[in-house]
């Protein structure tokens, strides 16, 4: 996976079907922005798949009901509170990269796992 791709070539990749998934991510994300759904409303997520061990680029639209997820593996949008075998890593959209941030609490992580180390 290539961090900066340009639209060209992210976009003949797909049209020739050689496209990995962050060809495909970009021009889901510049298609979705360019009908007009609202930066807020689309991202590009960095993930890691459990199942596979290796990270995967998806695109995350807010519809009425929430958030579901576009990625080229899958025939359906599925809400995101149903990926299940995901960890999201970083959001890539109009205004930069972040990163995601565990947001459980350390004495929470620390009950699970105590004396383990």
């Amino acid at each position: 996976m290539g961090c900066c791709r340009p639209l060209e070539h992210a976009a003949g990749n797909v049209y020739d079907r050689r496209g990995d998934c962050e060809d495909y991510a970009i021009a889901k994300y510049v298609a979705l922005r360019a009908t007009g759904i609202a930066e807020d409303d689309v991202k590009r997520i960095v993930v890691s798949d459990i199942a596979t061990a290796e990270d995967h680029v998806v695109v995350s639209v807010r519809l009425e009901d929430g958030w579901v997820i576009l990625d080229n593996r899958w025939l359906t949008l599925v809400p995101d509170n149903q990926v299940w075998r995901v960890t999201p890593l970083f959001v890539l959209d109009d205004s930069g990269v972040r990163q995601f941030v565990n947001s459980a609490p350390v004495a929470k992580r620390q009950e699970i796992v105590p004396g383990t180390f």
